[in-house]
């Protein structure tokens, strides 16, 4: 995970503008805005200070895996580009990477609330995911955020005929987030 998607993640998860993290961190706004862009790198000890002002503890994940929050970062930037199919696949991959990894290590990779990526589609399937592979013990609050669910379904694959058949093998996570895919289908193409 960049600095840039770590501090943008952690001032958006407390609610914070640009302007009062600059405020509490004793910063200038742009410098905030410079970091979250990623137009400077910084150092340990600039993005400690940083996300403690975020109320947030920076810390070493014994994982090379996809964060939530990279995986709401790439979905973003492959939405931007029209690349649905590049999308999905990152949200695949959160889901293998999740699969793959120990629990107290799967639960760190969704600790910090993604940003939302653009399309409350994808926002509610990277939030069905999570719940999906971390207990409820483990789980983030920001999985249950209003803006992590439809109202309406959407079947991930609109092949015809599959419609009902995918909405049986659905996993009750994604569900509640109004996704509907198969469980077989959690798992990268």
């Amino acid at each position: 995970m960049s600095a840039a998607t770590l501090l943008r993640a952690a001032r958006q998860a407390t609610g914070l503008s640009q302007r009062s993290l600059a405020a509490r961190a004793g910063r200038r706004q742009p410098q905030i805005a410079d970091v979250e862009r990623g137009k400077h790198d910084v150092t340990v000890d600039v993005l400690t200070e940083l996300l403690a002002a975020t109320g947030h503890r920076l810390v070493a994940v014994p994982s090379t895996r996809t964060s939530a929050a990279d995986a709401a970062a790439a979905i973003r930037r492959a939405l931007v580009a029209g690349q649905h199919d590049r999308a999905l696949r990152e949200a695949l991959q959160l889901s293998d990477d999740l699969a793959s990894s120990e629990p107290v290590v799967r639960a760190a990779l969704c600790a910090a609330a993604p940003e939302l990526s653009g399309d409350q589609r994808y926002d509610a399937l990277i939030a069905g995911i999570v719940e999906f592979h971390l207990p409820r013990a483990s789980r983030p609050s920001w999985v249950l955020e209003e803006n992590r669910a439809l109202k309406s379904r959407w079947y991930v694959d609109d092949t015809p005929g599959l419609a009902e058949l995918n909405l049986a093998e659905t996993p009750p996570a994604l569900l509640r987030h109004g996704v509907v895919l198969a469980a077989s289908e959690l798992a990268s193409v």
